[in-house]
C-alpha cells in the first residue's frame, strides 16, 4: 500500500538526499552545511546507515552501563528507581542525541570541513561543545522520525482516505 507523502517534504528529501531506484545507499550521501555560529566555516556531513546509527546507540548504552557499574551501591539503588527511569525516558524524548554516543556520531558523520586541520578523530574530539552538538544534531536529523512518522509508516493511509 503506497504511503501518502506531502509533496513539499518529498521534494525536500529528494533535494537533500537524491537517490534512484527507491532506496538509498548511504555511503556516498553527504551534505555541506554552513556552521551557523562560525561565519564562513562549513562541514560536510555524511548520512549514516542504520548500522552506524545502531553502533552509536550501542556505544552510548555501553558507556552508561560502565558508568553505572562504577557507582557505589546506594547510588545504583537510587538510579534504578522508577523515578529515575521516568526521568531518563522524558529526557530521551526531548533530546534527540540522548540515545547516541556523540563522539561516534561525529567520527562517522563528519566527512570534511573548512578548518585548516583534517577531520581526524583527534581533531573531532577537539571541537568546541556548540559545534559538536550542532554537527551531531545535523547528522541524526535525517534519521530522526516523530511518533507520527512511525505510525504512518506502520499504518499507511490509503490515498483519498
Amino acid at each position: 500500500m503506497p504511503r501518502r507523502v506531502h509533496r513539499e517534504n518529498a521534494a525536500l528529501v529528494e533535494r537533500l538526499f537524491p537517490c534512484s531506484g527507491g532506496f538509498v545507499l548511504t555511503r556516498n550521501i553527504t551534505r555541506r552545511l554552513s556552521i551557523p555560529h562560525e561565519g564562513g566555516q562549513w562541514m560536510e556531513l555524511r548520512r549514516l546507515s542504520w548500522t552506524q546509527l545502531d553502533s552509536a546507540k550501542r556505544d552510548r548504552t555501553n558507556t552508561a552501563l560502565k558508568q553505572l557499574a562504577e557507582q557505589p551501591a546506594d547510588v545504583k539503588e537510587l538510579m534504578s528507581s522508577a523515578r529515575a527511569q521516568r526521568q531518563a525516558v522524558a529526557e530521551a524524548a526531548v533530546d534527540p542525541l540522548a540515545e547516541y554516543q556523540m563522539g561516534t556520531l561525529l567520527e562517522l558523520g563528519i566527512h570534511a570541513w573548512s578548518y585548516d586541520e583534517p577531520p581526524t578523530p583527534e581533531n573531532i574530539a577537539d571541537l568546541d561543545q556548540e559545534t559538536a552538538e550542532w554537527a551531531a544534531l545535523e547528522i541524526v536529523k535525517p534519521a530522526s522520525r516523530t511518533a507520527e512518522d512511525r505510525a504512518e509508516r506502520l499504518f499507511p493511509v490509503a490515498p483519498g482516505a
